[in-house]
């Protein structure tokens, strides 16, 4: 048998372009939601769903394309309606969708109100969308796209917080180290100054607007003490009013470094800023921390 040196460093080549242009045949072609709303084949609609948080917005495609596709909507887009005085709606992790040829899919999306004053979208009303043209509002959904996990509470607040400057301190999750992570980066991202409290909030749609409702502070202080201490403590306003005056006391030895967990009912209060205040047997302050809500 004779040897043919060139044939065989040749072949190995010949096969590496024949599987490069075979895998290429069966690649699934990925679009973008905005490619594939200026595709022929394809045919998008979007409409609100009736909510300003979460499963708010509904994506239907409908698609005459020769093969299947996956339909990207990135992070950071927004969805609106028409009407100036609707909320606009950002989408905050990356959606893939598959479609396969000639199907039409339906699919709903979480997106995350970005104006807390304006009016709910009414379910139905037609959206149009774009990437959002707020750099700190992109950075968010970067930063919730890459870091998962976080509740839909957490992550409407801390939009809010970026979009129309809410306290930092609104951002409240039952997770304390989500919460922590979350609010220390929008902290970074805003400016603001992280505070020492979360304020949990509850909302309700009242006439086509969202009501935000706060039902508990809570948080962590820190403090020393010169000498055992008996520990009291009290709730002021802004006026130095008293509010709440705690019945029960704790002992305390001295030390330079006292963690006290702090938990507070606040529903049905009215809106403004309040003191605790931490004082001992003798009356003399020890801590006086400031919370809004």
């Amino acid at each position: 048998m004779t040897f043919n040196p060139m044939l065989n460093k040749t072949t190995p080549l010949f096969l590496l372009l024949g599987l490069l242009t075979t895998s290429s045949l069966f690649a699934q072609k990925q679009f973008t939601l905005e490619e594939l709303k200026a595709h022929p084949d394809f045919e998008v609609s979007v409409e609100a769903n009736g909510a300003y948080s979460g499963h708010s917005i509904i994506l239907k495609i409908q698609s005459d394309y020769r093969k299947n596709v996956e339909v990207l909507i990135p992070a950071g887009t927004v969805f609106f309606t028409s009407d100036d005085g609707d909320q606009i709606l950002i989408i905050v992790e990356d959606e893939v969708l598959a479609l396969n040829k000639n199907q039409t899919r339906r699919k709903t999306l979480d997106g995350y109100c970005t104006e807390a004053s304006d009016g709910i979208p009414d379910a139905e009303m037609a959206m149009t969308f774009m990437p959002t043209q707020r750099e700190q509002l992109q950075q968010l959904a970067n930063f919730l796209n890459t870091h998962k996990g976080f509740d839909d509470h957490a992550i409407q607040e801390a939009v809010w917080c970026v979009s129309d400057q809410h306290p930092l301190s609104y951002i409240y999750s039952e997770n304390a180290e989500k919460s922590k992570a979350l609010t220390q980066f929008v902290a970074e991202l805003t400016g603001q100054e992280r505070p020492w409290n979360q304020v949990k909030r509850v909302q309700s749609a009242s006439g086509g607007y969202i009501v935000s409702n706060p039902v508990l502070v809570s948080g962590r202080v820190e403090f020393a003490t010169t000498k055992a201490t008996t520990l009291k403590s009290k709730i002021i306003d802004a006026d130095g009013n008293l509010i709440v005056d705690n019945p029960e006391s704790t002992n305390l030895p001295k030390t330079n470094s006292a963690r006290l967990n702090f938990r507070l009912s606040v529903s049905g209060w009215a809106a403004g800023t309040y003191y605790v205040v931490y004082y001992d047997q003798d009356d003399a302050v020890i801590l006086k921390k400031g919370f809004e809500i």
